[in-house]
């Protein structure tokens, strides 16, 4: 029997839907902890009225008690009977119990005296009250004193307390059943506003994952909760894998598009070798170096996809700017002196250290000076420089060459793209794209900026 209740229980809760089920749980914990919180205060309060109660009663025979040692037990009956014709309504009730006679006088007749507190009832301890009404439930918080002559008795009806009682617990139901429909309303609401976000965000990745890249989960600027913050998670892997997923394309279409043109010569030279035989050996070195540049290319773009994947954790350790440029400067000292570039010696003794990998730092800054002697004439000065821009790290390389046009700044760094003054130079065309790549991972930016004449790259550590 109960396996079947249990399975019932499940299939119903399992077709309830989850702003529903989220409603029921909260609503019943509240209306269970509040229940309880509900029996608690009223008991406290029950025991608080009593006790007042109690001491009122005691004030009262304390009063008579006065009058007892100031005339005795005929002032006090006196007294009693005084009070009750102003109160004849049986909430407060007083005698004086003889202990001669072993009889009360007053208007609290019982069968026997007490001491203290006592809890009497109307009718049964207390004879005087036969008929307790329809506003009292009989019961009387009693005190009595023992004197010489006797025991002075006091008793109150408990329709205070019996009516406070009430009072609390009406409130309580009124405000229990307020706070649960707000609660309900409250839980409900946070319940159906989580299922949509929640649901926003699977269409999300489900339209991610049928191709749809593009997407992103919908955040307000002040969302700060869990949602928000696996919503923005999601829109980062979104925008990264959209960005790669580009670079993909890019990189095949470039490759597709720059190799056209090598292979076409590369195969119309090949064919030359088995009809002119007297130039064959011309030929072959020159389909040699078209071969070399293929390999030269195809080595970029590999190297470039690595380092952008972030699938190899770079090297990590304090690496010296200045001896790094100065290890440069000694590289190339020699080509210059051949190509007749000029490269003045480094002047700052700044130690400038940064966090990251010395072969990827060293490759990008030899990819400058490299780029710079390629695309500058015979007698540009060529300068390598380090040091502290705004209290960030930097290294730079700069020219008096020709430079770069304003416009294409920006679109030098992109894979392949060869400005106009520069399309007749060999070259791969992915030296800024790899150092971009560098810059990247070491949290660094890469800028490029007119040297009034010639170019200046420089790399600003974060």
């Amino acid at each position: 029997m109960s396996n079947s209740i249990r399975e019932l229980t499940r299939l119903y809760l399992n077709r309830v839907s989850s702003p529903i089920l989220f409603t029921i749980i909260i609503t019943t914990v509240f209306a269970l902890s509040t229940s309880i919180a509900a029996l608690v205060a009223v008991q406290v309060h029950s025991t608080e009225i009593s006790d007042r109660l109690y001491l009122d009663t005691k004030s009262t025979a304390d009063s008579y008690l006065g009058i007892y040692k100031l005339a005795g037990p005929e002032a006090v009956i006196s007294e009693i009977k005084r009070q009750a014709q102003f109160a004849n309504d049986n909430t407060t009730l007083a005698s004086f119990w003889f202990s001669k006679t072993k009889t009360a006088t007053g208007t609290l007749l019982v069968h026997a005296p007490f001491d203290g507190r006592s809890s009497l009832s109307g009718g049964k301890e207390i004879s005087s009250v036969t008929d307790v009404g329809d506003e009292s439930d009989g019961r009387y918080y009693g005190f009595g004193i023992k004197v010489d002559d006797g025991w002075i008795l006091v008793a109150k009806d408990s329709r205070w307390v019996s009516d406070s009682q009430e009072l609390l617990t009406e409130s309580i139901l009124w405000g229990l059943g307020i706070a649960m429909t707000i609660v309900t309303i409250v839980a409900f609401s946070i319940a159906k506003l989580s299922q949509l976000r929640v649901h926003s965000i699977n269409t999300v990745l489900n339209k991610a994952a049928n191709g749809q890249l593009n997407v992103r989960c919908e955040i307000s600027p002040h969302e700060r909760d869990e949602l928000a913050t696996v919503s923005r998670g999601i829109n980062q892997t979104l925008e990264q894998l959209e960005t790669s997923i580009q670079s993909l394309q890019q990189v095949s279409s470039d490759i597709a598009h720059d190799l056209r043109r090598p292979l076409t010569r590369l195969r119309l030279k090949l064919e030359g070798l088995s009809h002119e035989h007297d130039t064959k050996l011309k030929n072959l070195d020159s389909a040699i170096e078209d071969v070399d540049r293929l390999s030269a290319t195809f080595d970029s773009v590999l190297e470039l996809a690595q380092i952008e994947s972030g699938i190899e954790e770079i090297e990590s350790k304090p690496v010296e700017l200045g001896e790094l440029c100065r290890e440069t400067l000694e590289l190339f000292e020699p080509i210059a002196e051949e190509s007749g570039h000029y490269l003045p010696p480094i002047t700052s003794q700044n130690f400038v250290t940064v966090a990251g990998d010395s072969n990827l730092l060293r490759q990008a800054i030899i990819n400058l000076v490299d780029n710079a002697m390629r695309y500058t004439p015979a007698g540009s000065e060529i300068r390598i420089s380090y040091g502290f821009l705004k209290s960030q790290p930097y290294l730079q390389v700069s020219d008096n060459g020709p430079g770069i046009d304003a416009n294409e700044l920006e679109l030098v760094v992109r894979r392949f793209y060869r400005a106009d003054k520069s399309r007749n130079i060999e070259g791969t065309g992915l030296g800024l794209s790899l150092i971009k790549a560098i810059a990247a991972r070491h949290n660094a930016e890469l800028k490029l900026a007119d040297n009034k004449p010639g170019l200046q790259v420089t790399l600003i550590f974060k």
